[in-house]
């Protein structure tokens, strides 16, 4: 139709530069999905204080891979403040 990216931002009510990634890689818009939030439970957040007071010596990041090791899902930024 010959419109320009601002005004089919303004129609589509997304950001102009939305607009022109998509123009520039001829990609298709998908869906995005949001996962669910991981928490821990109360058994793992004794496991994740435990874990970082020794093996993990003092780092969340080492505590979120030991975690996952044994089984247990959790988002580093929801196991951070456990420990």
């Amino acid at each position: 139709m010959g419109w320009g990216a601002k005004r089919i931002a303004a129609e589509l009510g997304v950001a102009r530069n939305t607009v022109k990634r998509y123009i520039r890689d001829g990609a298709a818009p998908g869906i995005q999905v949001y996962l669910k939030q991981r928490k821990l439970d109360d058994d793992a957040k004794a496991k994740a204080v435990a874990l970082f007071d020794s093996t993990a010596e003092g780092t969340a990041a080492v505590v979120h891979d030991l975690l996952a090791a044994e089984g247990i899902e959790a988002d580093v930024r929801r196991t951070q403040p456990a420990v």
